[in-house]
């Protein structure tokens, strides 16, 4: 394995850094995994007025949860979501 990166693998990294910004930027509708602990125990698609953040906290089913991760699987924005 080399740790020295090509110039094509930097320019793949940079666009998908940038497409990720985008779809984060552009889209308000959002695939979402709800975990408990290890367990997964929801799962779904929701609607946000802002672009989430790590960290932040939003309300899902009347409960407070806590978004774990925001990535981008499938081609779509996941949200990773625990509850609180």
């Amino acid at each position: 394995m080399s740790i020295v990166a090509q110039a094509s693998d930097l320019r793949r990294v940079a666009f998908s850094s940038d497409m990720f910004r985008r779809l984060l930027g552009s889209l308000n509708s959002y695939v979402y995994e709800l975990r408990e602990g290890d367990a997964i125990v929801a799962t779904g698609r929701l609607t946000l007025d802002a672009v989430p953040q790590p960290g932040g906290t939003l309300q899902l089913a009347g409960r407070a949860v806590t978004i774990i991760d925001v990535t981008v699987r499938n081609g779509e924005v996941l949200l990773i979501l625990e509850i609180q």
